[in-house]
């Protein structure tokens, strides 16, 4: 009496979980043993972990190709300034032009002094000048993307200093729309990646590497992936049984009372007991308070 009046209140549903789980073990043993040689036998599939490889090096080359793509190369500060034009106004001043004083003393030594400031300045900044522009920016400004352009001359300008090329490349800049190129500016799949030219294509157009076709046969299940399909095992056989939905399902019934009552509006049978079909697809079709069967679900 002692004992089972002190008992604990929950020691009888720990014997019965504790039951439960020796049996549940015993029955994922128990199908473990059933299914044995079904995986491979090794976890570590390195042509798997080629193909992620593979499918992360185009999603990272595909974002720094559209980010160079969408990032302007820089322009020259010369170009945006009109710096030959401001060296052409020095160049009147220093040889004493007669709508200005002369900011030199100048004498006939090197030459006539109304053209010997110029010819220096030609012969030093801007034949320098207009050869690295050849060079480095011979294109549109906004790397290439703009309509507008300032070149820098081999010769000095004359006349007075007036520059807005610096107002009209911002006024482009500002007003230019998000996919300004169709073909370049989008968001593009893989396919479309690998089917066009490369997408930096200002000022000049990369050529593709030939490592985007190669990750893409890797990464892209067809005829080309150097990898085979699994096969899968899907027990299809459990899940429906070719008894139908009302046959067993394993080794347990395919049906089971949930201990609900179900009351609704429309049907033949209004008020019945719930039950639940296990077989996927399946569902339950009372034809009684008490009775019924599980029915195919089609569309």
């Amino acid at each position: 009496m002692y004992r089972l009046k002190n008992k604990h209140p929950f020691s009888g549903f720990k014997s019965i979980l504790t039951l439960t789980v020796t049996l549940g073990t015993a029955l994922l043993i128990g199908q473990s043993t059933v299914i044995a040689g079904t995986f491979a036998d090794d976890a570590c599939d390195p042509q798997y972990y080629e193909s992620l490889e593979a499918r992360a090096w185009l999603e990272a080359q595909r974002e720094i190709t559209q980010n160079q793509n969408l990032i302007f190369k820089s322009d020259s500060v010369l170009e945006y300034t009109c710096f030959d034009s401001f060296l052409g106004v020095l160049a009147d001043r220093a040889d004493g032009s007669p709508s200005a004083s002369q900011l030199f003393t100048d004498t006939n030594r090197w030459g006539t002094p109304p053209s010997n400031v110029r010819n220096s300045l030609n012969a030093v900044v801007a034949t320098a000048m207009d050869r690295y522009q050849t060079a480095n920016f011979n294109h549109s400004l906004l790397g290439g993307r703009s309509t507008e352009v300032h070149d820098l001359p081999a010769s000095l300008p004359s006349g007075a200093y007036t520059c807005d090329t610096m107002n009209r490349v911002w006024e482009d800049a500002k007003c230019m729309d998000f996919i300004d190129e169709a073909a370049e500016d989008g968001f593009f799949t893989f396919a479309e990646y690998e089917a066009a030219p490369d997408k930096r294509f200002l000022p000049t157009r990369c050529s593709k590497t030939a490592d985007f076709q190669t990750n893409m046969d890797t990464a892209t299940l067809d005829s080309s992936t150097p990898w085979e399909e699994s096969p899968i095992r899907t027990f299809y056989d459990l899940i429906y049984p070719s008894s139908g939905c009302s046959g067993a399902f394993g080794p347990f019934e395919s049906i089971f009372k949930t201990g609900l009552i179900v009351n609704r509006t429309s049907g033949s049978v209004t008020d019945f007991e719930e039950h639940v079909c296990v077989v996927p697809g399946c569902y339950w079709e009372p034809s009684s308070a008490t009775a019924g069967t599980c029915e195919e679900y089609s569309p």
